[in-house]
């Protein structure tokens, strides 16, 4: 099961093993309004605001990387390695990739003035 998200030309899709983004946002306390339409409206096509849940996005992907440099023990003085360090980290790591595809997903729809179609299956 998987509920789409369909931008005027990016796509992407929230499936069973992306639930845990719910959970997340809980662990983090990030009050996410659109999120919790999304849970609660999963199999109903539900709408969002783009702008916000955008916003609510990019919250929990900063919440979220901030515990995986603890988690990783990244503790590079040197800002040239850190830089790198954390680049690796943020292209290599499932949860980086769905907020950046998500994130896409939403500006695609800001910049063409349009809103997101959810489709669940």
């Amino acid at each position: 099961m998987a509920l789409g998200i369909i931008g005027p030309t990016k796509r992407s899709a929230i499936a069973d093993e992306d639930l845990d983004l719910f959970t997340m946002i809980q662990a983090f306390d990030i009050k996410a309004s659109q999120f919790k339409i999304i849970r609660k409206r999963f199999y109903q096509n539900p709408y969002v605001d783009v702008l916000t849940w955008l916003n609510e996005i990019y919250q929990l992907r900063e919440a979220y990387f901030e515990q995986l440099i603890k988690e990783k023990n990244v503790r590079a003085k040197d800002s040239l390695v850190r830089e790198q360090v954390l680049a690796r980290l943020k292209q290599n790591d499932r949860w980086m990739l769905k907020f950046d595809e998500l994130i896409a997903v939403c500006e695609d729809a800001i910049a063409a003035d349009q809103g997101l179609r959810f489709l669940s299956d």
